[in-house]
């Protein structure tokens, strides 16, 4: 089974570089291993379906989470060297199920991160003052499934870089049994052992219209 801290990339601080990983990385060794906590969950793309491949509409897409507690900002996102654990080219959609350790603690998602390098690069999302809040608390060696979350764009355009600003969302949904047994297979064997609290997100606290409950079935 793969030693959770290298999945670390997938939580890159908003620097985007090494040394955001690396401080992520000693935040969790400085934490015993049975107190470390876990967030698990599902979390999926909008993709555009071409050929045989689903092809994601921007480069970089993802969320910005922070500590309420500590001046700390990280995310999880996908990039187009992402390993995929499903395309589901019907639902214009790809995805990956995960388990990463944290620290306990206080947290928020904030902000969706879109991002093209077409045209030299421009970044897409909510604006300042569209800024949302899905919290999501996690106890010493507490493993918490937080749902299924999505990076949501209309792919009914077709594959055009420059994507309209009301065509961006974050769909929060419940987690089918199958999709919360995939994340805790991600887990290492000593945390696949332990009871995990199913806490999904919750778009109704968000206070914001760029989240969006989503019924998967």
């Amino acid at each position: 089974m793969t030693n959770p801290l290298k999945l670390l990339p997938l939580l890159v601080a908003l620097t985007g570089c090494a040394t955001g990983v690396s401080q992520q990385r000693e935040r969790i060794e400085s934490v015993p291993a049975d107190q470390r906590a876990y967030l698990l969950g599902t979390y999926v793309v909008s993709c555009q379906p071409r050929g045989d491949d689903c092809a994601q509409r921007l480069e970089v897409m993802g969320m910005n989470y922070k500590s309420v507690t500590e001046p700390f900002e990280g995310a999880i996102k996908s990039r187009p060297d992402t390993k995929y654990d499903f395309v589901d080219r019907d639902r214009h959609e790809k995805g990956y199920h995960f388990c990463i350790p944290f620290v306990p603690g206080d947290y928020e998602f904030f902000n969706l991160i879109l991002h093209t390098y077409f045209g030299g690069g421009t970044d897409f999302g909510p604006r300042k003052h569209e800024a949302f809040s899905l919290p999501f608390s996690l106890k010493p060696g507490e493993a918490v499934h937080i749902g299924r979350l999505k990076a949501w764009l209309d792919t009914r355009s077709g594959l055009a870089p420059m994507p309209q600003f009301n065509s961006i969302a974050l769909l929060t949904s419940e987690a089918p049994p199958a999709l919360r047994e995939a994340a805790r297979a991600k887990c290492e064997p000593a945390v696949q052992s332990k009871p995990v609290r199913y806490a999904p997100l919750q778009a109704s606290v968000a206070n914001s219209p760029r989240v969006r409950h989503e019924s998967v079935q």
